[in-house]
């Protein structure tokens, strides 16, 4: 509702609002040539306002009262103390001395997979061992049937390389699941068109286990992303760069444990405890003004 947007004028009390994504058409989407205006006032007029990311962060930096507050993992589940790492991998084909790369998330254009098949393929013609994972579901029910011509490029593109064979989907899991095979793979692989973000859950759920990520360099600094210490970064377009990054740290296994470690400190950041007190923080600095 428009209404919304002028609830600072309305509810005569201190007002916090939280902007979770500022890209079109995310908030407001049929405003047209107002809506950047109206998001605009509402964050104007707030008391205080809270983005979840640095890119977001950076079109609010104007205001005087702004802080960036991330979004945790929404994939949450424990893995059991009877987890068979082994077996998992078993369940897609890849016995121990297979380098098993795996994506988590949606199929979107803007993920960047194709660079992530032309990488895999020439891992493949020199020789060495690779799987493909692909965790979760192809498409979400929110904008169910967009992303379809682009799923089916991707699938002919698949056959075209001759991946068929080397690439395994889960479908859509249950949250178990998603833990269970994020553990079980040796790299996971997110080369964002638009570089890494705390915008991408996806990134959220590796980091909440731990996992060793390669990822694209973001689109601006964010300090907590170190390369080659917590994720190894790559720039965007560029399969060779994938392929030379997977093929240093397939022949480097001890930067892999670098990562895992580097994932879990990291971890911290975007844990919902720490989140939580954050906020209230943010909120006391509000009602102090």
């Amino acid at each position: 509702s428009a209404t919304v947007h002028f609830l600072p004028q309305v509810i005569h009390t201190p007002l916090v609002t939280t902007f979770h994504d500022l890209r079109f058409p995310y908030l407001f989407p049929k405003a047209g040539p107002l809506r950047n205006w109206i998001v605009m006032r509402l964050a104007r007029t707030s008391n205080g306002v809270i983005a979840t990311n640095h890119e977001d962060a950076s079109k609010l930096a104007h205001l005087s009262n702004h802080t960036v507050i991330p979004i945790g993992s929404n994939i949450m589940a424990n893995i059991p103390a009877t987890y068979d790492r082994s077996a998992w991998r078993e369940k897609v084909g890849a016995d121990d001395e297979t380098f098993l790369l795996g994506h988590f998330g949606f199929i979107k254009e803007i993920k960047g997979i194709d660079f992530l098949l032309d990488a895999t393929k020439s891992l493949l013609r020199r020789g060495h061992k690779v799987r493909l994972l692909f965790i979760g579901g192809r498409s979400n029910t929110v904008d169910a049937g967009s992303d379809d011509p682009y799923v089916k490029r991707l699938d002919n593109r698949i056959k075209e390389l001759g991946l068929e064979n080397v690439i395994h989907w889960t479908g859509y899991i249950d949250e178990p699941e998603v833990a269970s095979y994020l553990n079980a793979v040796d790299l996971v692989t997110l080369p964002f068109l638009d570089g890494a973000s705390y915008r991408r859950g996806s990134l959220m759920a590796a980091i909440q286990y731990g996992c060793p990520i390669l990822t694209t360099y973001p689109q601006m600094k964010i300090p907590t992303f170190k390369h080659e210490a917590n994720m190894w970064l790559v720039p965007t377009y560029s399969a060779n760069q994938i392929e030379s990054a997977i093929l240093h740290l397939f022949e480097h296994p001890h930067h892999l444990d670098d990562l895992r470690r580097g994932a879990l400190q990291l971890r911290e950041t975007f844990d919902w405890d720490g989140i939580a007190r954050n906020t209230v923080e943010f909120f006391e600095t509000v009602l102090d003004k």
